[in-house]
């Protein structure tokens, strides 16, 4: 069984903006059955940074920061990469450059939001008001085939 592209949306996240919405919406499938696949990429077209003296970079994050601490988006994950969530009050899901969200097994249903992992609060310094720039992001949405 093979999975068919259904629908492609393309999305410009700005590291401005905590949990961007991007009109995608992610449910669990029926009982017994396969969800859609959501393949999630950066288009290398634009850079952003959750620190301006530290320069740009794409959606896998600072090369230089490894793991950020608590009061991130996603703790533990690399500072500037793009993470996402399923509805408000699903858990971080890492993605960086690319990453794929399969809803066979998710444990929450909602819309995709998009996010640059940086402090979300400014407990350890200026949090988002210092941001800049924003990523190219494609989302291909496969349905299960026959």
């Amino acid at each position: 069984m093979s999975d068919i592209l259904a629908q492609t949306v393309h999305v410009q996240v700005s590291a401005r903006t905590k949990w961007m919405h991007t009109g995608v919406m992610i449910s669990k499938p029926p009982a017994g059955g396969r969800g859609n696949r959501f393949e999630i990429y950066d288009r290398h077209t634009t850079q952003w940074t959750a620190h301006p003296t530290q320069g740009h970079y794409y959606a896998a994050g600072d090369p230089k920061v490894l793991s950020v601490r608590p009061g991130y988006a996603m703790p533990g994950a690399r500072e500037g990469a793009l993470i996402g969530r399923i509805g408000d009050n699903g858990g971080p899901i890492f993605i960086g450059d690319r990453g794929n969200i399969d809803a066979t097994f998710v444990f929450w249903e909602g819309e995709l939001q998009l996010i640059i992992n940086d402090d979300l609060d400014g407990r350890f310094g200026q949090g988002f008001n210092d941001n800049d720039g924003s990523v190219d992001i494609v989302i291909n949405i496969y349905v299960p085939g026959p």
